[in-house]
């Protein structure tokens, strides 16, 4: 929780407002996180247990436009209607997760908004400015952060 204190530096409007967002945006993260890793532990017990066999869980991540949401997931093994073994994340068809890469599609949309609305060096610094408390990412460790074209690379790889 945001502690404050009259007796130290004293605290403006804007920065407790981009304090608070920042601490709900966190929040936020780790209550997907955990709806998400509810729906699994759903969609283990009921599956079809003969058709798709649990191999265990994997850490991975979701950039989203709350900030990045790091869960578990797990993996089934089963046999496709062509006959061959595939591996499938039942909670990603469960939830028609159609994330690019790792990007939520609600954040790929902030950004196309942005890039067909400005120059790519003004939406790079609208989507910095958006997302720089909760996609630390952007930024260096001296506080600088990155150029357009590095922002835009990394969320087109990420």
């Amino acid at each position: 929780m945001l502690e404050i204190s009259l007796n130290e530096n004293e605290i403006n409007f804007k920065d407790l407002e981009v304090e608070i967002y920042k601490l709900v945006c966190e929040e936020a993260c780790k209550i997907m996180a955990q709806i998400l890793m509810e729906i699994d532990d759903m969609l283990l017990e009921k599956r079809d247990k003969k058709e798709y066999r649990c191999k265990g869980k994997k850490h991975t991540n979701i950039k989203t436009i709350m900030g990045t949401v790091e869960f578990d997931k797990r993996i089934y093994g089963h046999i496709n209607s062509e006959g061959k073994k595939e591996y499938v994340y039942l909670l990603d068809e469960y939830l028609k997760m159609d994330a690019i890469g790792h990007i939520s599609t609600n954040l790929i949309e902030k950004v196309v908004e942005n890039v067909t609305e400005m120059s790519y060096r003004e939406a790079a610094k609208n989507i910095v400015s958006i997302f720089k408390l909760a996609v630390p990412k952007f930024s260096n460790y001296d506080g600088t952060f990155y150029s357009h074209k590095n922002i835009f690379s990394q969320i087109i790889t990420a």
